[in-house]
């Protein structure tokens, strides 16, 4: 939930979260501490690729996921 509120406050199209028990997501069935599938974009969307090929796209995608990182390690230690 993090992460997707970081992406759409940056002004990403929010695509929804799915926990671990929907279908589908197996990566994440036997993981035995936290995890998370982040999903940035789409490939076959000409917009979405040429956002995550360049460097400010990049920048700021790995921006939201470490702000949203510290929010929950924040979270977890108070």
């Amino acid at each position: 939930d993090l992460i997707q509120e970081e992406f759409k406050d940056a002004g990403r199209i929010d695509r929804g979260v799915k926990q671990r028990n929907d279908k589908g997501i197996w990566v994440l069935q036997a993981t035995g501490m936290p995890s998370i599938l982040v999903e940035i974009g789409f490939i076959s969307n000409k917009e979405e690729q040429e956002y995550m090929l360049s460097p400010e796209g990049q920048d700021e995608i790995v921006r939201n996921i470490f702000s949203a990182f510290k929010k929950y390690k924040e979270k977890l230690e108070s």
